[in-house]
């Protein structure tokens, strides 16, 4: 963002209104309008990326930690998944969760679509429903 902002200031030529006209410095002018840009963008951009809760969701399905999981529920990332999608049934969630992190068959997949794909070929569709939805996500 800094490059950005320095790009705009080091412009030699900032286009004006010819309604406008004014008696003011035109160097300051141009770093006033370029500052204000700047400061436009950079709160754009923070607005923009400041939701990121819905991340976590990828950190339940990290197969190296279900052996961890299994033993202790990562209730952290669960309920900021749920927060992120209120309209899941959260106890079923975490059930079909549980079994996953309990399974080995599970624990041999790496990534969201090879589970995604493990669970529809095996014809567990119902059995991991809701999982199987945030795993859509």
């Amino acid at each position: 963002m800094s490059s950005i902002c320095s790009t705009v200031l080091n412009q030699s030529e900032i286009i004006h209104s010819n309604k406008r006209k004014t008696s003011e410095d035109p160097n300051i002018t141009k770093r006033t309008i370029a500052l204000e840009v700047c400061d436009v963008l950079i709160t754009q951009a923070k607005g923009r990326f400041s939701f990121n809760e819905h991340l976590t969701t990828a950190l339940l399905f990290q197969n190296e930690y279900y052996p961890k999981f299994n033993e202790k529920f990562p209730t952290d990332y669960f309920q900021k998944t749920i927060n992120c999608y209120p309209f899941f049934t959260k106890e079923r969630l975490k059930t079909e969760l549980e079994v996953i992190y309990s399974r080995d068959d599970f624990r041999l997949l790496k990534g969201i679509i090879p589970t995604i794909d493990y669970i529809i070929s095996n014809n567990m569709n119902d059995l991991f429903k809701e999982v199987l939805i945030l795993l859509k996500l």
